[in-house]
């Protein structure tokens, strides 16, 4: 997809992604930050999804994942793979949930760049008083 434009597998189709950086941020740290924040309905389960990127935590509806971008870290929550494969009545519920995850991610966050995916090849920063405000 080239530099910047990282771009995930097919449930995709309705979500929020941010990009990760600046100079001191390191893959592990990223993950340990946001793993400390997310709702105690998450677990760690690490293991390696479509498009190079990597879940690290899952809850019964949906999972969380990291991917690199070259010149950031992609973060992205999506509906895990039993909502997925087995049970689309649970999708709308899913989606429902997706936002006050990511509100947990970026809270996480806050000490690093983030900026908002807002569609192919365009991203935009998320303001320091919105971070400061989670």
């Amino acid at each position: 997809m080239g530099v910047g434009n990282y771009l995930p597998s097919r449930e995709m189709g309705d979500y929020e992604m941010i990009y990760v950086s600046g100079a001191e941020r390191s893959h592990d740290q990223i993950v340990d930050n946001i793993l400390c924040n997310l709702p105690r309905s998450f677990n760690k389960e690490v293991k390696w999804r479509a498009h190079n990127s990597h879940q690290i935590a899952e809850n019964g509806l949906l999972s969380v994942c990291t991917a690199d971008n070259e010149w950031s870290e992609a973060v992205f929550v999506c509906p895990n793979e039993y909502v997925l494969d087995g049970h689309p009545e649970l999708l709308n519920l899913a989606y429902r949930h997706l936002p006050n995850v990511m509100k947990h991610i970026k809270k996480g966050l806050r000490q690093y760049e983030l900026r908002v995916r807002c569609g192919p090849w365009t991203s935009g920063r998320i303001p320091a008083l919105e971070l400061e405000s989670l």
